[in-house]
């Protein structure tokens, strides 16, 4: 009984330290694509891989531009969470980019639609990233001397729009024929 409480006590600070995260998601999905088992959905995995890369942009370098853990009480920010970005997010895309084969057969785009739906119904990406516009702080540690760098509500909308624009993007993409 001792030894499922140690597992049960692990497993849920690692579940919910990581796989609340996007960005695990997608590593994981690229992983099984190396491996083989989702071959088959390159296109799927090409489409969450760059989703990964720019939202996972946007918060690191527009808004937020902090991800707190939310059991380990850990805070990455600057150059941490840039580090981070670069290395789960920009460069998991330029492989996938390298190892891309135009040969396999484009699928429907249903797996990357799932993956995303499913993420977003079991958890909340607000909550998850901390993406609430707080008005009464400024980034003071932004070395800027423009007033609309260091505006929360600047940047929460700025980042919000990029996201919105993002998604459209993708979507005319899709609609006139680029993933297939």
């Amino acid at each position: 009984m001792h030894t499922n409480k140690i597992l049960n006590y692990f497993f849920e600070r690692i579940w919910n330290s990581t796989f609340i995260y996007f960005t695990y998601w997608g590593l994981i999905i690229q992983f099984l694509y190396y491996i083989g088992v989702l071959k088959a959905f390159q296109e799927s995995v090409l489409v969450i891989v760059i989703t990964v890369s720019i939202i996972g942009a946007i918060l690191t370098y527009i808004y937020p531009r902090k991800i707190v853990t939310k059991n380990l009480k850990i805070e990455f920010t600057d150059t941490k969470l840039q580090i981070i970005d670069l290395f789960a997010h920009q460069l998991p895309l330029i492989l996938f980019l390298c190892v891309y084969d135009p040969k396999i057969k484009p699928d429907n785009l249903l797996f990357a639609a799932g993956a995303l739906l499913i993420y977003v119904l079991i958890y909340n990406p607000v909550n998850v990233y901390n993406f609430k516009c707080d008005k009464n702080k400024d980034y003071n540690n932004i070395k800027s001397n423009n007033k609309l760098v260091k505006n929360n509500v600047f940047r929460y909308h700025l980042a919000t729009g990029l996201m919105i624009i993002y998604f459209i993007v993708l979507v005319l993409a899709i609609n006139i024929g680029i993933f297939k």
